[in-house]
């Protein structure tokens, strides 16, 4: 391990270590000063806004902030700030009253964001879907702030248990993983303002290790109360004029406050399997730690050697040369300590491999949120992933001209304060993120674009987009907020949203569905329209039965529709019709009126109405659709079948192959064509009699046990009759 550690902190060659899993980031989600939504946040920093909240002395008072300190010119009046805090949908993860007011806002926002970042990513939670992990850390003051004002506990086990459940940091995420049903890893981290960067560290390892499928990280800080200033200029840690400006000449100081962040993470190859979206790939992470070093000023103070190790083992992980990394999103807290030490740090990791100068763009989302502590690291990697999206290299907010402490004319990087495009070269695009916390940890991510294949054209230009929600309130704000969303991204694909709306959102008890013709589509006209079926489902999981009509259903153009747009439906007729091609000595297809073919003579209704015909007929159109159907998700519980249509549950339940029953229908309906006419009668008759019989038209098939329940008038029949003999006293005769 030592050996290791040195040839760390000697500058190991990247391109020595073999490439590891690339991890996509597939979903996000965040509150922060001044944005609830990642795309609100990316407009914020594109403008250069910074989203720190300036009280007034009346709003301080307002809030018991006492004369003396509003009068004592160290007191600052600004802070980042969340709105809403004391806000939770508590019903809706299940969560009595009293258990919500015991815990956390941070606890609780968290859990939020949780729930976002997977809809963001498409991915139902719980037991049944991936295996998902979470690993996070978080930082509050409610207990100590609030609640101990409110509950004298005195010793009280009944008081003192909730109040802990709700707060202590060994529950934060292992409350997410209840709520949600997830059973992967349950992780808390904790390393200071590292803490969720190297969240995201650790759970890019365990997917790599395979212990989960999908894994959620980030942090949470919430400071209550929120409005309140604070006393700057603490050592130079603390500005004393209310700004952040990382880099800057006048950079004073860092500003704490409040923020959550969440990233959905999932190994690259699995995300494009399922279709999820990709901000970004996850290419190396590492984490170090200063240890005590001869030159460390003190336990919070930073290590040149310490940030250097990690940077330099995270392009190691990744096999990545940093002449390739076009955006560092630094810690950059805008200190007079840290920031020279940082960009010093990072250029003599690169030089060992680069003397390329002013090709990096520096910047640090804190000038524009503040320092959010244990969710710093991942609104910082939340920032990148978004620059690598959209191709562009965010401004620097609150910057005007740089530090001089920092020789930027030699080094790598610049800073820059207004938004550039982000050019386009040999290598893809790639972004590093630190982040470091006082008593040594140090994190850096190495993060690479992700190049979206082309859209696949859609088999159909119809589409259901369905919805559910916990109250009918609740399902009247999801719709407008999809509608508003189509609003602003008008080249989403319908069969896209319909995907996700039916596949990637977990179904809640109000719901409500609408019709929607991509030849037709308009988002004002669809929802200011009543829902094509709405009701309230109490049941989550209702059991679906298929139901199979006999010989008399058939008709001409039956299934036409579906043969046009549906490519599996398709598939199977034209599999089927060239397999019955022997049997009927005409085209299926034609008969059915889907494509014209010389083998069909006659009138095709007077064809299909013949037993030998329609029963071939009836069976390939309803056993398409049944697979068409749970192709799409609606696999049913059990079927049922009368006559013919039970032989299309028995092959749907794999009793038989398709061939073998293509077979015995088409040998079935001839022998009933050459049948006089007159009324149903049941005979049971044994294998070998019915082989006797029948050996010139009907080859028994391979017969399995059902793998789906299947209920048969056969069976049925047997049941009654074994009954009737057992009531008679006639069953051992």
């Amino acid at each position: 391990a030592k050996m290791f550690v040195n040839e760390i902190f000697s500058g190991l060659n990247p391109d020595s270590k073999p490439e590891p899993m690339p991890i996509a980031v597939v979903g996000m989600a965040l509150r922060v000063p001044g944005a609830v939504t990642p795309e609100r946040l990316w407009q914020n920093i594109l403008e250069g806004r910074d989203s720190l909240t300036r009280f007034s002395a009346e709003e301080l008072r307002r809030a018991a902030v006492s004369r003396e300190r509003l009068s004592d010119a160290r007191y600052v009046r600004a802070k980042p700030i969340l709105d809403d805090v004391e806000h939770f949908d508590a019903a809706f993860f299940d969560m009595p009253g009293w258990e919500a007011e015991h815990t956390d806002p941070s606890h609780r926002l968290f859990l939020e964001c949780v729930w976002e970042s997977l809809e963001d990513a498409g991915i139902v939670p719980g037991r049944n879907g991936p295996v998902t992990g979470v690993f996070a850390g978080c930082e509050g003051s409610y207990l100590d702030e609030v609640l101990d004002q409110s509950y004298q506990t005195d010793g009280d086990p009944a008081v003192q248990l909730p109040l802990r459940l709700g707060n202590a940091l060994d529950f934060f995420t292992a409350r997410v993983s209840h709520k949600l049903d997830l059973i992967g890893p349950s992780f808390t981290v904790r390393a200071a303002c590292a803490t969720s960067l190297l969240a995201v560290h650790l759970a890019t390892q365990s997917l790599r290790r395979g212990e989960c499928d999908v894994a959620l990280a980030g942090g949470a800080t919430v400071s209550v109360p929120h409005v309140r200033g604070y006393m700057g200029g603490v050592e130079g840690m603390l500005s004393a004029t209310g700004h952040i400006r990382p880099f800057d000449a006048n950079a004073d100081g860092t500003i704490f406050g409040s923020g959550v962040g969440v990233v959905a993470l999932r190994p690259l190859d699995d995300a494009l399997a399922e279709g999820n979206p990709i901000y970004a790939v996850i290419r190396g992470s590492a984490s170090t730690n200063d240890g005590n070093p001869v030159g460390k000023e003190s336990f919070i103070a930073p290590s040149p050697e310490g940030q250097t190790a990690a940077v330099a083992e995270a392009l190691r992980d990744g096999g990545i040369s940093p002449e390739t990394i076009g955006y560092l999103e630094a810690h950059g807290t805008g200190t007079l300590l840290g920031d020279p030490v940082e960009v010093s740090s990072l250029t003599e990791v690169y030089r060992r491999h680069t003397k390329g100068t002013g090709y990096c763009s520096l910047g640090s989302v804190k000038a524009n949120v503040g320092h959010l502590r244990s969710a710093a690291g991942v609104v910082s990697l939340i920032k990148a992933c978004l620059a690598l999206k959209h191709s562009v290299l965010p401004p620097l907010a609150n910057f005007h001209q740089p530090n001089p402490k920092i020789d930027f004319d030699s080094s790598p990087f610049f800073v820059h304060a207004e938004t550039r495009e982000w050019p386009d070269r040999v290598h893809p695009r790639r972004a590093g993120v630190s982040a470091f916390g006082f008593g040594g940890s140090n994190v850096h991510v190495i993060l690479e674009e992700h190049s979206q294949s082309s859209a696949i054209q859609p088999s159909r230009r119809q589409h259901l987009f369905v919805f559910s929600a916990q109250s009918e309130s609740a399902l009247e704000r999801r719709i407008g907020d999809l509608a508003t969303h189509l609003d602003q991204h008008r080249n989403l694909p319908p069969a896209d949203v319909a995907y996700t709306l039916q596949c990637g959102r977990k179904a809640l008890t109000h719901r409500a569905c609408f019709y929607v013709d991509e030849d037709k589509f308009s988002s004002a006209e669809l929802f200011s329209a009543k829902p094509y079926a709405s009701d309230i489902v109490e049941s989550s999981s209702p059991s679906l039965i298929f139901l199979f009509p006999g010989q008399g259903s058939q008709r001409p153009g039956m299934g036409r529709g579906l043969y046009t747009s549906e490519r599996l439906y398709r598939a199977i007729i034209d599999e089927c019709a060239e397999s019955l091609l022997p049997e009927l000595g005409f085209d299926l297809r034609s008969l059915l009126g889907y494509e014209k073919h010389a083998t069909l003579e006659g009138d095709a209704a007077e064809i299909l109405r013949r037993t030998a015909n329609a029963q071939p007929a009836l069976f390939v159109v309803e056993y398409a659709m049944a697979r068409l159907f749970m192709s799409w998700g609606a696999a049913p519980a059990a079927m049922l079948g009368h006559s013919l249509g039970e032989l299309v549950a028995a092959c749907l339940a794999d009793v038989f192959s398709l061939s073998d029953a293509l077979r015995m229908v088409a040998a079935r309906a001839r022998l009933m064509q050459r049948c006089e006419p007159g009324s149903m009668a049941a005979v049971f008759i044994a294998a070998s009699e019915l082989e006797a019989i029948l050996p010139d038209e009907l080859e028994l098939a391979a017969v399995n046990a059902p793998a789906i329940s299947v209920v048969s008038g056969p069976t049925r029949a047997i049941e009654q009759f074994t009954e009737e003999l057992e009531k008679n006293d006639i069953g051992s005769r």
